[in-house]
């Protein structure tokens, strides 16, 4: 499945009409679609704040024509050289104004979203980004490295055993960043029901890549990924960078005292490794 965001009245008359051509197939020759780890970012980009917007969910088996997947910066977008037709959509759900920053889309919405992820063969999701890359093969996550980053550099986990954060790493969405040599520079976790609740956590970027921004996009990608945005709560713990997590939405606990914690540090635990 891929999608395309449609102003909701020329979708009505599409319908009526038995297929739909915006300006864009006249004016650029294709009709501009997405992939569900694309979307948010879409969003962003060209749809903040616009309201009377619907999202199309497009069976590509019902097209004459197979979508041609072509760049539009570093990533490839599946674009449509030919009208939609309306019996090719299969979902259509109306998108909030404030759908590109929303922490949580409406479930309907998210699950079609979902439907439309934008996988990998293997079934793991990746983001370009000028020359990087985040994936959530946890195949490709050399697991040695991400223990000596944890175990030895982290001051949330030191000396947190490999067992341990292997089970961690399986039991997790994982988001390791890879240079264009392949090479880790980066990486985050989830720890999610994929329903309902996300804690993120062991966000790192190795030092020699730090500055760049990747942080931020590593966070963004963790936010975008298509099987989460119907999640009504995201929590984290930082020390040092409540201005980075700003950015997504990230605040103080409004009511503190309604929260409990049973647990201790993690130098009690592992020792100092």
């Amino acid at each position: 499945m891929i999608l395309h965001i449609a102003p909701s009245e020329a979708w009505e008359a599409a319908r009526r009409q038995g297929s739909y051509a915006p300006e864009s197939l006249r004016a650029q020759g294709f009709i501009h679609c997405s992939l569900g780890r694309q979307l948010r970012a879409v969003l962003r980009r060209t749809f903040a704040g616009v309201e009377g917007l619907v999202l199309l969910g497009v069976d590509e088996s019902r097209l004459s024509e197979a979508p041609h997947y072509e760049f539009a910066g570093d990533d490839r977008f599946p674009h449509l050289r030919m009208p939609l037709p309306v019996a090719a959509v299969v979902a259509c759900e109306p998108l909030p104004s404030d759908a590109a920053s929303a922490e949580a889309l409406p479930w309907r919405l998210a699950a079609l979203i979902a439907a439309a992820h934008g996988a990998e063969p293997s079934g793991h999701v990746e983001w370009p980004h000028h020359g990087f890359t985040v994936s959530t093969d946890l195949s490709r996550l050399p697991r040695g490295l991400v223990h000596r980053w944890l175990s030895e550099q982290s001051y949330w986990t030191p000396g947190i055993p490999r067992p341990v954060l292997d089970v961690a790493l399986d039991n997790s969405v994982c988001f390791g960043l890879y240079d264009s040599d392949g090479g880790l520079a980066g990486f985050a976790r989830l720890v999610t029901d994929r329903a309902t609740y996300a804690y993120l956590c062991d966000v790192f970027v190795a030092p020699e890549h730090r500055g760049r921004g990747l942080g931020t996009f590593l966070v963004q990608c963790a936010a975008d990924h298509p099987a989460l945005q119907g999640l009504r709560a995201w929590t984290l713990a930082t020390r040092d960078a409540h201005g980075l997590y700003r950015r997504f939405g990230f605040a103080p606990l409004a009511h503190p005292e309604n929260r409990m914690l049973r647990g201790r540090p993690a130098r009690e635990v592992y020792g100092s490794g």
